[in-house]
């Protein structure tokens, strides 16, 4: 039998980690986000994403 592969959070979010720029590229036409409000919204994505409208 195989084992089973288990991964660490943090290895994970340093490989996903990137810029607001490259984040904002990686979302496709069509595609719907949605941003937490209150003290969870991200401050710099919402302004890029108000920059590159």
């Amino acid at each position: 039998m195989a084992a089973a592969r288990t991964s660490y959070w943090a290895d994970n979010y340093v490989q996903k980690k990137c810029s607001v720029k490259e984040a904002i590229r990686r979302i496709r036409a069509g595609q719907r986000v949605f941003v937490g409000s209150s003290s969870g919204e991200p401050q710099h994505l919402v302004r890029e994403f108000a920059d590159s409208a």
